[in-house]
């Protein structure tokens, strides 16, 4: 497993980790128009910030700036043949709330970033290839089963996030489940780093 990985469990505290099922972990939100998706990370460490009750930045005030205390709903830090990536998880209802969605991404970007850097400052990383993408899940659509078609939808190529480094993202519009490793296999070229 990678030190990055490695580094993250011994860091978060064990009431932000995500429940896993089945190999995949379980990104809940109970009563909200999209509760549930599960993303397989294979070697892996994934948490949450988004959590009703708990304050995650108590350094910054409820008057805080517009977003500066938002987070995303999901950080997987995973190992896909050599390389360690960094995967921002945000749900939603529709596609009209991708704009918003990508926000929280980029701000778990940076909040992951930030971490990385002080990892790697107290020498508890030495650094290496990292690599960061975002998934944007929408609320699977409601159809029953067509005769002969396939059991899952054809993952959608990546699109490029307007924010930080231009990294790839990806829309799923009716998969509640997903492979971190099937994501990056549609990834041309290199995601962007973390």
């Amino acid at each position: 497993m990678s030190a990055l990985v490695t580094a993250f469990e011994q860091l978060i505290p064990s009431k932000f980790l995500l429940a896993r099922q089945n190999g995949c972990w379980i990104v809940e939100e109970p009563g909200a128009g999209n509760s549930r998706f599960e993303i397989a990370g294979g070697k892996s460490h994934a948490f949450t910030l988004d959590q009703g009750g708990i304050t995650v930045f108590p350094f910054f005030t409820d008057a805080a700036l517009k977003g500066v205390k938002s987070v995303n709903d999901a950080i997987v830090v995973a190992v896909v043949g050599q390389n360690t990536y960094v995967v921002a998880v945000e749900m939603k209802t529709s596609n009209g709330k991708t704009s918003e969605a990508l926000k929280q991404i980029e701000s778990g970007r940076l909040f992951a970033a930030w971490v990385r850097q002080l990892l790697s400052f107290h020498g508890h990383w030495t650094g290496g290839p990292c690599k960061f993408f975002g998934v944007v899940s929408l609320k699977p659509r409601r159809q029953p089963p067509k005769r002969g078609s396939r059991r899952t939808a054809e993952l959608p190529s990546p699109l490029q996030s307007t924010h930080g480094g231009g990294y790839p993202y990806f829309e799923l519009g009716n998969h509640p489940r997903v492979s971190i490793a099937d994501l990056v296999q549609k990834i041309p070229g290199t995601p962007g780093s973390c």
